[in-house]
């Protein structure tokens, strides 16, 4: 899943472009923007949104929030895509979460989290024939 957005400046509403001003000072790297127009879209996501929707930008949100050094909001969004990848029955995506939580763990420093995440993971790939 992809999500693209183009916005033009002077259209942007004043609440977006004040709370983009309150996130970011200057200019910020394009992973810290993409994030937070992640962050703003599933708050507004409608409920009705299907779940592996919400759960493919939450993982989307995690990559991002890894590669701007939040590693402890990426790994909080990685488990918060589990529940939402088993109510819409998407194997790969559970095995991808869990995949993503075990390289985070380790790369936080928290290597005994992660061999469990890494186990489960493996588990799930096998059992679905999944590839992570």
């Amino acid at each position: 899943m992809e999500l693209r957005a183009l916005t033009v400046l002077d259209s942007l509403q004043p609440q977006l472009t004040g709370f983009l001003q309150t996130v970011c000072a200057g200019f910020m790297p394009l992973e810290k923007e993409a994030a937070a127009f992640i962050e703003i879209a599933l708050t507004y996501l409608p409920t009705a949104t299907p779940p592996a929707e919400r759960a493919g930008l939450l993982m989307q949100l995690c990559r991002l929030q890894y590669f701007t050094g939040r590693h402890g909001d990426a790994i909080a969004t990685a488990r918060a895509s589990i529940p939402l990848w088993e109510e819409a029955g998407e194997q790969a995506g559970v095995a991808e979460a869990y995949a993503g939580l075990a390289v985070l763990e380790y790369q936080s420093g928290h290597s005994a989290a992660s061999g469990p995440h890494a186990r489960r993971a493996t588990e799930i790939a096998d059992a679905s024939c999944v590839l992570t």
